[in-house]
Order: C-alpha cells, then sequence, then structure tokens
C-alpha cells in the first residue's frame, strides 16, 4: 500500500511540473506567416484528409501517417486534435521514463530528478510541446522508450509490436532497431538471441519499406539528396554545438568533462551509446539542430543516469545542474526580461556547467592529492 501511495505520489509531481512547464512552454500559432514554410502545414492537410490519404504532400512527411491520422479523427478538428494528441503523450513520457529509469536500477530519487532534467529541457521535450503538430515526435519518443524497455525485459514479440506501430509515426524509431543487437551483445545467452532478434526487427523493416513504396506523395526529398544538403553539420561548429551539447545543456557538459566515465557507462550499455550516435547521424537529414537529437533522450537518461550512479563526485553536481536547468527551461521568460540574454542564455548554462564540472573535477584531483 505504501509503494502504490509512493507511486501516485511521484507520478502527480512530475505531472505537476510538466503542466508548469506546459504552461510555460506556450503553443504555436499556425497562421503566423513566420511559420508558413514549416512542416505544420503538410501534417495539417494530412490530417485535414483523414481517413484518407493526402497525396500531394511531399517525401518524407507523408509517410509520418499516424500523428495526424489519429488528430484528423479526434472530434473538435484538426488543431484541437493535434493540441489533444500532444498533451496526451506529454503527460504520458515523463511518468515512462520514470519508470524505465527504475526498472534499469536508479534510486528512486535520481530517476525523478533525471526525468526532470528532460522536462525542462526545452528543445527536446520542449518544442515538442509548443509546435503542438509535431505529435508524430512525442509518439516516436514513446515508442523509441517502450521498445527499450521490451528488448531490456526480453519480451521480443512487444519489442516487435511497439516498433511496427512506431514507425507509422517517425522512421526514427527505427534507430532502437539499429541498436538491438548491442543489447543483445551484453546478454550471456546471445547466441541464441541472434534469431529472435533478426525475426523481431526484420517486420519492421518490410514496414518501413512499404510504406515508402505504397503511401503516395508529391515531391519531397530522398535520403541520398537530403544527406548531401546537410552534410556540412559535420564541419559547422555551430551545428556541432547545437546537437552535441545545447540540447541536452547542461547535462551534456559531463559528455565533455567526464569521457572516461562516460564510455564506461555506454560500454555497459552499448545500445544506448548506438542510440546516441545513430541520431546524432540522423539529424544530417534535415534542417533543425537541437530538436532533430530528441530520439536520444533515453540514451542521455540512462547514461547520465549510469554515471551519477556510479560516480559519487558527479553525483554532488546534481543540485547546480538542476538549477541550471530550471534557467534553461524557463530561458524564454528570462529573456524577455533581460532582451541582452536572448540567443546567448543557452550556451551560458551549458558553459556554465562546464565551468562547474571542471571545477568538481579539479577539487576532486587536489582532494586526493592532500596527505
Amino acid at each position: 500500500m505504501e509503494q502504490r501511495r509512493n507511486e501516485w505520489l511521484r507520478t502527480l509531481a512530475l505531472v505537476a511540473v510538466t503542466v508548469v512547464m506546459i504552461l510555460n512552454y506556450g503553443s504555436i500559432d499556425a497562421a503566423n506567416m513566420t511559420y508558413a514554410s514549416w512542416d505544420l502545414h503538410n501534417y495539417r492537410a494530412m490530417s485535414s484528409a483523414a481517413p484518407a490519404l493526402n497525396a500531394n504532400v511531399p517525401a518524407p512527411y507523408t509517410f509520418r501517417l499516424l500523428g495526424p491520422w489519429i488528430a484528423g479523427l479526434l472530434p473538435g478538428g484538426v488543431d484541437q486534435g493535434f493540441m489533444l494528441l500532444t498533451l496526451l503523450f506529454a503527460f504520458f513520457l515523463p511518468p515512462l521514463l520514470d519508470k524505465w529509469l527504475r526498472d534499469r536500477g536508479v534510486v528512486p530519487s535520481l530517476a525523478l530528478v533525471i526525468t526532470l532534467f528532460f522536462i525542462l529541457n526545452k528543445h527536446v521535450f520542449g518544442f515538442q510541446v509548443w509546435n503542438f503538430y509535431q505529435a508524430n515526435d512525442l509518439i516516436g519518443m514513446t515508442a523509441i522508450l517502450l521498445a527499450l524497455m521490451a528488448l531490456e525485459r526480453g519480451r521480443l514479440l512487444a519489442f516487435s509490436m511497439v516498433l511496427a506501430a512506431g514507425v507509422f509515426a517517425k522512421e526514427t524509431v527505427l534507430l532502437v532497431a539499429i541498436a538491438s543487437p548491442f543489447y543483445v551483445m551484453t546478454l550471456p545467452e546471445r547466441p541464441t538471441q541472434w534469431r529472435k532478434i533478426g525475426l523481431a526487427v526484420a517486420p519492421v523493416i518490410l514496414i518501413y519499406i512499404a510504406l515508402h513504396l505504397l503511401v503516395p506523395h508529391q515531391g519531397g526529398r530522398g535520403l541520398i539528396e537530403a544527406l548531401r544538403l546537410h552534410v556540412h553539420k559535420l564541419w559547422s561548429p555551430e551545428q556541432l554545438f547545437r546537437a552535441l551539447a545545447n540540447a541536452f545543456a547542461p547535462v551534456s557538459a559531463l559528455f565533455f568533462v567526464y569521457p572516461k566515465e562516460m564510455a564506461r557507462a555506454v560500454k555497459r550499455a552499448p545500445h544506448l551509446g548506438i542510440l546516441f550516435a545513430g541520431t546524432y547521424a540522423s539529424t544530417l537529414l534535415g534542417l533543425d539542430g537541437e530538436r532533430l537529437m530528441a530520439p536520444a533522450f533515453a540514451a542521455v537518461a540512462g547514461l547520465t543516469a549510469d554515471v551519477f550512479s556510479t560516480e559519487s563526485r558527479i553525483r554532488r553536481l546534481l543540485p547546480v545542474l538542476l538549477i541550471l536547468a530550471v534557467i534553461n527551461g524557463f530561458q524564454d521568460v528570462i529573456t524577455q526580461h533581460v532582451p541582452a540574454l536572448h540567443g546567448i542564455l543557452g550556451a551560458i548554462v551549458f558553459f556554465v556547467a562546464i565551468l562547474v564540472a571542471l571545477g568538481n573535477r579539479v577539487f576532486q584531483a587536489v582532494a586526493s592529492r592532500t596527505p
């Protein structure tokens, strides 16, 4: 009874924080001409045609059927349908992340803090809430997390079914399929698991191919053309900063200050390392920076939780990092009152986190040498 009560209190706390942050992030105005060329208009067009298909939508948007289709069938119209769908997954995802972390052995207090980092992340969570027409992103992120849970529990039928459903929302769920063999490599019974994981992944790949062959579309870019247009991100300092540092600031400071500790965490969970690397590789197919790193949210949560769990000297950074995460989450409010910080506050948060982490490392090194 006490455990169930604690579960409810945790969930209510996460819901309360989510409500505050949803109100903070606000919502996009689709009529604003600033967003006239954004993806949302393709999704609205798809949704307006539901349950039929709109053959005039370009690739790859036309293959992301699930979110627009559900939104179009919900009562109240297309815009209300997208908003309702986004809110549903926005409230469902944080408690699910918290549950997954605890299932992986993370102590409840740390799992809660890591989940708060996620809710406070304006790029990975906040943008999807603000632009509620990106419901597919939240559906895909939920599918990624559910697939990881099923994979790590050895429930490969559920793993396959979740990915099969998720691929109708966002092709990024395939990143978990790519990462799954690396999880099998960590299992003592891996010789018997290779065939099973292959059978679980094969239907998902076939569905992805079928979508591209059967769903009508009007123009758009293929993978090769998209890569040609965006491969310059590999040598752009700004794009590298946005994807590898700013997307998950302030916790991303750990990647740079504690690389050996992060590498050990990846060695313990190589599938999460592959999920992160695969997500970064997928950003080379799109225009955005931070938002395209969203599928790596579970990898970052799992790996940083591992580092905090195993390294007590790093764990004491948590209060400062949480304060910085709050600042980052409310940066739009802050910059309204301090316009000089507009466009740079996120970078300031990251570099402050770097300095704090470096200071902690230096202090630890000095303390260990003191007789």
